[in-house]
């Protein structure tokens, strides 16, 4: 299986993403939609200063289907 991580330079032990991915999950729209809103949101916390970091960690998340 393939990972997508992302962590941050500033701060050696914090991984603001690891996500799974399979090919077959590439197939749906909706998927890749919500994953670069995943990215997205990594990629901000992951060059945001620590203590914002932390703040907003739970402020974007995305209810997704089961």
């Amino acid at each position: 299986m393939a990972y997508i991580t992302i962590k941050s330079n500033a701060d050696e032990g914090s991984m603001t993403l690891r996500e799974s991915v399979a090919p077959s999950d590439l197939e749906s729209e909706f998927f890749c939609k919500h994953l670069v809103e995943r990215l997205r949101w990594a990629v901000q916390d992951a060059h945001a200063p620590v203590t914002q970091r932390t703040n907003n960690h739970n402020s974007h998340r995305l209810a997704l289907p089961s």
